[in-house]
């Protein structure tokens, strides 16, 4: 129902004050007005015409309606239900949805209004969200400070080519070890540094930090690395916008010494989407340059096969979930297959992340996988803990 109309008459009522809010309204053609009801007669609020909303503030706070609303004319609305709201709203920032909360809640209190609570499971939902506002403003602020205090470190985890078991990469993964030596989860903090601003300068940390790393890797693992391993970096979406970001990848190289194509950048298929035309300019310049790309998390994404010829990449990456169920489903081992001889096909490296033991190393390699990296030939490890690869 997000997206179905609905047509009222000239001075027809949309809804009065003190019912539930189940909807909020999008207005396509025509004039509403929002009314208060004064000791029994109707007080013009305001009047709404197309293009402008309402009824939205008793869905987001669950109270009931603050005012009514009339049709002045005949028009037509866009019906919004609280399920499609809800889901638009869990994808924005947390602190955003509490402080919106928080506004409405206050500005309700400002006019006298006072409702009784209707379900304790929402009061659960607004104290969720602002234990959620806070706890990510509190990472903000912390993620703000780890760089100057050098509290981030990169662990790596090595990349198998499976015909020779050769170590041919590294996927170098951002940790948070607190002064206190406690370390962060990155479920905690990743998710949240990567849609702040910070992300750009920890992303040029990480690019200086794992190209440097590429040649103590090369000393530690001497005689168990092919010639040409490779460190691989994982791009955020928003780096792409950062006009920085290539002279950053070009400074790095220079810097350490390193051949363009011992870099592999890492993207997902969904970051590329958030705004595809600039990200597929900012992946061939990368590549010009001779970076590796490499596409992660192929096959979970909405169109990957539809532009996967227009991608600059390297190679495609698919993601634990094809593997769990593998060695039991016949439908798991030839979707495998298929995108392991499409990869092929393509003259595309394919590497199988999540193999945890040898019956999904061997199912892997049986299916025409090249690469393999998972805890089976390795875990994630800090280079000054770990000398050579499991």
């Amino acid at each position: 129902m997000a997206n179905s109309k609905i047509n009222l008459a000239a001075n027809e009522l949309l809804f009065r004050e003190g019912e539930a809010g189940q909807f909020a309204y999008l207005i396509e053609r025509g004039r509403i007005a929002i009314l208060r009801d004064s000791a029994g007669e109707y007080q013009l609020l305001s009047e709404l015409g197309a293009g402008e909303c309402l009824g939205e503030m008793a869905l987001i706070s669950h109270d009931p309606r603050m005012a009514s609303a009339m049709a002045l004319e005949d028009t037509t609305l866009t019906v919004i239900t609280r399920d499609h709201l809800k889901e638009r709203m869990a994808r924005s920032d947390p602190l955003i949805r509490h402080l919106l909360q928080l506004t409405l809640k206050r500005y309700r209190q400002s006019l006298g209004q006072t409702f009784p609570d209707t379900s304790s499971t929402q009061d659960l939902d607004y104290l969720e969200d602002e234990q959620q506002a806070m706890q990510r403003m509190r990472t903000e602020h912390d993620l703000s400070h780890a760089l100057d205090k050098q509290e981030f470190i990169l662990h790596y985890q090595p990349i198998v080519r499976l015909a020779d078991r050769i170590t041919t990469g590294f996927e170098a993964l951002l940790r948070w070890r607190r002064d206190d030596g406690q370390l962060v989860s990155p479920d905690l903090f990743i998710a949240v540094a990567e849609e702040s601003q910070i992300i750009e300068k920890i992303g040029h940390w990480i690019i200086d930090e794992a190209s440097q790393a590429r040649t103590r890797l090369a000393s530690a693992y001497n005689g168990k690395l092919s010639e040409d391993f490779y460190v691989s970096i994982n791009l955020a979406a928003r780096q792409f916008p950062d006009p920085e970001l290539p002279g950053v990848v070009q400074e790095a190289i220079r810097r350490h010494g390193l051949l363009a194509q011992q870099l592999q950048m890492e993207v997902t298929e969904s970051q590329i989407l958030e705004n595809r035309e600039h990200a597929i300019s900012v992946l061939h310049n990368l590549q010009s340059m001779g970076c590796r790309i490499a596409l992660d998390d192929f096959g979970t994404g909405y169109s990957s096969l539809a532009y996967l010829n227009r991608l600059p990449v390297d190679a495609l990456k698919i993601d634990k979930m094809f593997l769990d169920d593998m060695l039991s489903d016949q439908a798991s081992r030839t979707i495998i297959a298929g995108m392991a001889r499409l990869a092929r096909d393509l003259q595309l490296s394919f590497i199988a992340e999540g193999a945890e033991t040898e019956q999904q190393v061997e199912a892997l390699s049986a299916l025409g996988v090249e690469h393999v990296q998972g805890f089976f030939f390795g875990r994630p490890f800090a280079l000054e803990t770990k000398k050579e690869p499991a």
